[in-house]
């Protein structure tokens, strides 16, 4: 097998894993609440867990906006988890606490590209349910998770063309270029699908 086409089936496989693990994503949404007196922060963690770690993306809204992977995730002993993810222009978001199916609440520390400036807090998160996650949400909020959620489309896009293989065989460069659309459009109709309004069940 050669190199671009062992590339191209390891970005199969990779897309592979997004798409079966999709369905058990769970959401968690709440605020970072500094020590001092200074503005919660909105976030939304969306993660799932493998063998006990945890695998995911973080994203803040103002007063600090930002969005990232997790650089790192783990569960311990049931239901303590940790995690650091990186929400750029050099600042990482770092979080420890007790979570559970309904909630996530512990101790965040925010690191900024300056070393010596890292600020402390406590967070309180609950998490969303798949079936009334939408319900939940105010139409505010939901908005703000669709711009969000459009970013990360555009972002995901954008990776995905820039690890397709620029030389050698044309059928491996039009099948990932042609994977790459077949992602963006199902990340954009999940987007549109939260700006639909929940209607009330019987």
């Amino acid at each position: 097998m050669t190199t671009t086409a062992h590339k191209l089936v390891l970005l199969f496989y990779l897309m592979f894993l997004v798409d079966a693990g999709f369905a058990a994503t769970e959401t968690y949404i709440g605020t970072l609440n500094p020590e001092n007196s200074q503005p919660r922060i909105p976030v939304i963690l969306e993660f799932e867990e493998i063998g006990g770690r945890l695998l995911g993306k973080a994203q803040t809204s103002p007063p600090l906006k930002g969005e990232g992977r997790f650089l790192s995730g783990e569960k311990r002993n049931g239901d303590e988890c940790g995690l650091k993810a990186y929400l750029g222009e050099g600042v990482s978001l770092g979080m420890t606490g007790k979570c559970t199916s309904t909630q996530y609440d512990g101790i965040y520390h925010l690191y900024f590209p300056d070393k010596h400036q890292i600020l402390t807090g406590k967070f309180a998160l609950k998490r969303l349910k798949p079936e009334k996650g939408k319900k939940e949400l105010s139409e505010s909020e939901r908005w703000r998770m669709s711009s969000a959620s459009n970013t990360a489309c555009l972002k995901a896009n954008s990776q995905c063309l820039a690890a397709c293989p620029r030389t050698g065989e044309y059928n491996a460069q039009f099948l990932c270029a042609n994977g790459c659309k077949h992602k963006l459009s199902t990340c954009r109709i999940k987007r549109k699908k939260m700006l639909q309004t929940p209607t009330a069940e019987d």
